[in-house]
């Protein structure tokens, strides 16, 4: 997307009635058109009193009012400016708004099925929005359209008062100081984009170091962590050198074009009012002309070359989002009840070369409670994931009650199928707020009565919905995030439910009692656990059991214990 295309969009995304800005966009149009009025009325007034004044004539009511309007040109641009101000800061948070959620949007479905650093990056884009948002919209669109506007009205005003060859001197002086401008905002832009980058990395660094305070600290890697972040700043620090560096070596050659330029205009306009062929009004309106359009037009062209960073940061959160297609928001109701669920053949290869899934091939009956055990790194997580169409299979097909899983878009294949994973994250809000959060469908005394029921507290006591669980759930121990997940998922209306050693913090006692009330109220679902304990394996209707991501039998397990692979399995889990 080109710098313009980009501008373009968003000033359709300033007039979008969605937003809700368009009279911030009126008001701020009406001040830019007074400013303009301003700037051509202030000159032609001084030129006009310089005039009046230079002859001896007595002073009069004409005379007065034009100095009261001087006055009100030269006070009023703080106003304007504020009404600007004002109208800038309503567009830019809203549009910001409005991409960060259509970011989150694009990304958190990308960032809930593979770990990646993209978490803190994304969080430095949303971060820099709106600082990225009031350079372009108030400097390049609350700028650059007015000051083209301006230097119009002006050309107009100084061929009617002085010689033609003074606006072709200012034309050519202000074509040149664009020229040298764009080369520069042209160099500038290469840089920004590795600037962007480095920021990027920054921000996913200290991200990253934040996440895992507890891992550095216990370890006692705080010194070495910091000086590696201390070498992605100094990283960023280098190129936001280079980018300084090539803003001053652009001012310099624009001083020198501008001094040239004003030398050679002013000495001209100097030499005619010596000659009579100007006035002294004359020359104050050709000077404040020149004042009033450089002068801006020097900071313009700083504030392009700064906004080139602005460009690429927002070229690239549109890109993002761009390649992000949202599905329907309302899909047909799905049938009441447990689903069947049939693996025909599916393999799958995180690099397309080493499968860690290799043609599993099995059905699921619909309501049953389906184990799936092996060693580590035999492929369960990884089939579980594929079965709730986290991952899409290499080869192969899962069908959810006839339905081809992969045929429904990633947005709505929770609807089918809902996927727990080993560490849940809960959100750092209440506690009633997590144990509520949709697909539960739960009134709050009855999550406290399951909560109870679970021993969530050893003393038994009634669980406190109003309490904050702190960030990421630190606030509780690992046994209470998971019971207070089950007991959120006990009222989720899902055909499958997946939980992917979800019950793993719990001792066997809590974990088989966990189970059984989940398969009590969960009756209309299908439950497919992942686990490591031969207790639970023992309750399960059906077993699939993994070695090297092929599913080496399937069964209950009383059958299976007639197998010596599998006897063995459990041996050396020591779970037997």
């Amino acid at each position: 997307m080109s710098a313009l295309a980009l501008m373009f969009r968003l000033t359709r995304m300033m007039v979008d009635k969605r937003l809700g800005v368009r009279d911030a966009v009126f008001i701020g149009m009406a001040g830019e058109g007074i400013g303009i009025l301003l700037l051509v009325a202030g000159p032609l007034l001084l030129k006009h009193l310089v005039d009046r004044l230079s002859q001896p004539l007595p002073l009069s009511a004409p005379l007065v009012v034009a100095v009261i309007l001087f006055a009100l040109t030269a006070a009023a641009a703080g106003l304007v400016a504020a009404l600007r101000h004002h109208s800038t800061t309503r567009i830019v948070e809203a549009i910001a708004g409005d991409l960060a959620l259509q970011l989150l949007a694009a990304r958190l479905p990308i960032m809930a099925r593979h770990s990646d650093a993209m978490g803190g990056r994304m969080l430095g884009q949303i971060e820099r929005l709106p600082f990225s948002l009031h350079l372009l919209i108030d400097g390049l669109l609350w700028q650059a359209v007015p000051l083209m506007v301006q230097m119009a009205v002006a050309f107009c005003v100084i061929l009617a008062v002085v010689p033609w060859i003074y606006a072709v001197l200012i034309g050519l002086l202000l074509a040149g100081y664009c020229f040298i401008t764009m080369v520069g905002a042209e160099r500038y832009q290469h840089q920004a984009v590795t600037a962007n980058e480095r920021s990027e990395s920054l921000t996913a660094c200290i991200a990253d170091l934040l996440r895992n305070a507890p891992r550095v600290i216990f370890n006692g890697n705080m010194d070495a962590e910091l000086a590696r972040a201390a070498l992605v700043a100094g990283e960023r620090a280098k190129e936001a050198g280079r980018g300084t560096r090539s803003l001053v070596s652009m001012a310099a050659v624009q001083c020198s074009a501008v001094t040239l330029g004003l030398v050679l205009l002013l000495g001209l306009a100097v030499r005619d009012v010596l000659a009579f062929r100007l006035t002294v009004g004359d020359l104050i309106l050709l000077q404040a002309y020149i004042l009033r359009l450089v002068l801006p037009l020097g900071g313009f062209g700083f504030l392009l070359r700064q906004a080139g960073r602005a460009v690429a940061q927002i070229r690239e959160t549109m890109a993002l989002i761009d390649g992000h297609a949202r599905s329907p928001s309302c899909p047909d109701p799905l049938p009441d009840g447990p689903a069947r669920v049939q693996l025909g053949g599916i393999s799958f290869a995180f690099d397309g070369i080493r499968y860690v899934v290799r043609d599993v091939s099995a059905t699921i009956e619909a309501g049953s409670l389906t184990v799936l055990v092996g060693a580590n790194g035999s492929g369960k997580s990884t089939l579980a994931r594929l079965i709730a169409g986290l991952l899409d299979p290499l080869a192969g097909s899962v069908d959810v009650n006839g339905i081809i899983l992969a045929d429904v878009p990633r947005e709505h294949r929770h609807r089918h199928i809902l996927y727990i994973p080993q560490h849940i994250g809960l959100f750092a809000r209440s506690l009633g707020e997590n144990g509520l959060y949709p697909p539960a469908a739960s009134e709050a005394q009855r999550l406290q009565r399951r909560l109870q029921a679970l021993h969530f507290y050893p003393d038994d006591r009634m669980p406190e919905l109003d309490m904050p669980v702190g960030e990421g759930g630190h606030g509780l121990s690992g046994g209470q995030v998971q019971k207070l997940e089950l007991a959120r998922l006990a009222s989720a209306a899902v055909p499958v439910l997946i939980l992917d050693e979800a019950t793993s913090a719990l001792d066997p006692q809590s974990e088989t009692a966990a189970i059984k009330t989940l398969r009590r109220e969960r009756a209309q679902s299908t439950i497919i656990l992942v686990t490591h304990r031969r207790h639970i394996a023992r309750m399960a209707d059906h077993v699939l059991f993994l070695v090297d991501g092929a599913l080496r039998c399937a069964g209950t397990d009383e059958a299976l214990a007639q197998r010596a692979d599998y006897r063995n399995f459990w041996h050396r889990a020591k779970g037997a």
